[in-house]
């Protein structure tokens, strides 16, 4: 009976202990996931709008239209740039661009905030961008997408010879910096050459008598301004036609022959400085005038001492005579 009592007495010693009493506390949980890398799925440069046709090479100041296609997982909004290299591949080795120049590289940018379009050459004032011609998804929710540039290649962009050739290379970059690629390679760049700064007022000789020689006086006309632009190596040329009168016909006479022999027949020789014995006989077709040129900057080099020499027959109708000689480029 005392065992019985003794546990009765612990029973209710236990249950006389108060409860103990416990708040909960709380701290909130956060992290952001970046989007994923964009990728830049295919890159091609076209010859036409509609980006149809891919352009196997391109000449200088033709527009043509570079095309990226972009996929952002998380939605194309995400995107901070999109940006294309038209870059010269020197011996076609597949390399990376270098810095913006106007003979061997343009950077195509779309920056998103604040929406624009450019176009980087180095300074160059030939390669252009064509904004109205430029354009993106109209939906930027969407996970992917096409960006076409529409561009200008300068006066000066590299010609290609084998094994030199032009690549592109697209970049996206997304708001977290992050950024993917792709290339289109081995297109090729055709020559390109340009005259320009003739003179607008005519090679004048005056008053002339017939059988006028090359070294006698009014000869010769010099200080012939002329400005060559080429992306390659070239040469530069003249050509001559007839000339016409009010009542007869002055007729370029091609035998090298001083005077010229036949009745109304004059003879013109040329050369790019004030030097007669090396000065060329001009024909009805190109005839080179300089053989050394080789690739130029923009700007392209000034000659200012183009010269000319005439000559005319014993026999020669007298009349005012005028007519167009040409000063051209080739490639060479």
């Amino acid at each position: 009976m005392k065992w019985l009592s003794l546990l009765v007495a612990v029973a209710l010693v236990v249950c006389l202990v108060p409860l103990a009493y416990t708040q909960a506390a709380e701290v909130t949980g956060k992290f952001t996931v970046k989007p994923k890398a964009p990728e830049v799925t295919a890159l091609e440069i076209y010859e036409d709008k509609e980006c149809t046709t891919p352009a196997s090479s391109m000449t200088p100041q033709v527009t043509y239209y570079a095309k990226a296609s972009v996929t952002q997982a998380s939605g194309l909004k995400y995107l901070k740039k999109v940006e294309v290299y038209v870059y010269y591949d020197a011996g076609g080795g597949d390399g990376e661009p270098g810095s913006p120049h106007p003979q061997s590289c343009a950077l195509l940018t779309w920056n998103a905030d604040p929406e624009s379009w450019s176009i980087d050459a180095g300074g160059s004032t030939t390669w252009s961008i064509v904004t109205a011609d430029c354009s993106r998804p109209s939906n930027l929710n969407s996970t992917t997408g096409d960006w076409v540039f529409a561009f200008v290649v300068g006066k000066v962009a590299t010609e290609t010879v084998a094994p030199n050739d032009w690549d592109g290379k697209g970049i996206a970059t997304n708001k977290a910096d992050k950024s993917g690629s792709n290339y289109v390679r081995d297109k090729g760049m055709n020559w390109y050459g340009e005259v320009a700064g003739l003179p607008t007022e005519a090679v004048d000789w005056g008053e002339v008598d017939p059988g006028l020689l090359f070294e006698q006086s009014p000869n010769p006309k010099t200080g012939i301004t002329a400005t060559y632009i080429a992306n390659g190596d070239y040469a530069t040329t003249i050509k001559g036609t007839d000339w016409t009168g009010a009542d007869y016909t002055a007729k370029l006479d091609e035998d090298e022959v001083e005077p010229p022999a036949g009745d109304n027949e004059f003879a013109l020789k040329a050369n790019d400085t004030n030097t007669y014995s090396s000065a060329k006989w001009v024909k009805k077709t190109d005839v080179d005038i300089n053989e050394t040129g080789t690739q130029t900057t923009e700007s392209g080099v000034y000659v200012s001492n183009n010269t000319l020499w005439l000559s005319l027959s014993e026999s020669f109708e007298a009349d005012v005579y005028e007519g167009t000689i040409h000063y051209g480029i080739r490639n060479r």
